[in-house]
């Protein structure tokens, strides 16, 4: 049984046991029953978000517009992003991303971290670091700009978190096994 196939078989099948406020996806899913499980989710009053993880997908790609459409965030890195709109910049890519979906967080590494939310265009600079290991940094980004979303923080302030988690995590090797503590992203983040 494919990896994938079965964790769509699994949420669908726990969804009607588990209550939960947001669902995060760690990659692109294109799985047939993807629009099904967002709605499912949706219904059920979750928000969803998705990352990227480097699939060899463009909008043209079956399935993914109707995916991104049932998405309240998307968060690929700045490389996923070009390739999935086939353009060669960041902001050509969130030119062709941003009406697909309402809230749009392109990470650009050691650059920093963008949104888009309607109008609204965020910036915030990544924190100075001399990375070990940048597996995974992503992942924790994600972690820690959608706990500060969660929490109801301002998109700067959630940018912020994104970043000094990212950032903290590539100190070592594996990613997660550097994430950084709450306390730690509060002390850098000022409270």
């Amino acid at each position: 049984v494919d990896a994938a196939d079965s964790s769509v078989k699994l949420m669908l099948d726990a969804f009607d046991r588990l209550s939960f406020r947001h669902l995060h996806f760690t990659g692109f899913q294109l799985d047939p029953r993807t629009p099904e499980l967002l709605r499912a989710a949706r219904a059920r009053g979750a928000t969803v978000s998705m990352d990227c993880q480097d699939r060899p997908i463009t909008l043209e790609s079956p399935m993914v517009l109707e995916v991104l459409t049932q998405l309240d965030i998307f968060m690929p890195n700045a490389l996923e992003a070009q390739r999935l709109t086939e353009t060669t910049t960041l902001q050509d890519a969130a030119a062709r991303l941003r009406p697909y979906v309402p809230l749009l967080v392109i990470k650009d590494g050691a650059q920093g971290a963008h949104t888009w939310q309607g109008d609204q265009h965020e910036f915030v600079p990544a924190i100075s670091v001399q990375p070990v290991d940048t597996t995974g940094a992503g992942d924790v980004f994600n972690a820690g700009f959608l706990t500060a979303l969660r929490e109801g923080k301002a998109l700067l302030d959630c940018l912020r978190w994104g970043n000094i988690c990212g950032g903290l995590s590539t100190l070592g090797h594996g990613g997660t096994t550097t994430a950084p503590t709450r306390a730690q992203v509060e002390m850098l983040v000022g409270g």
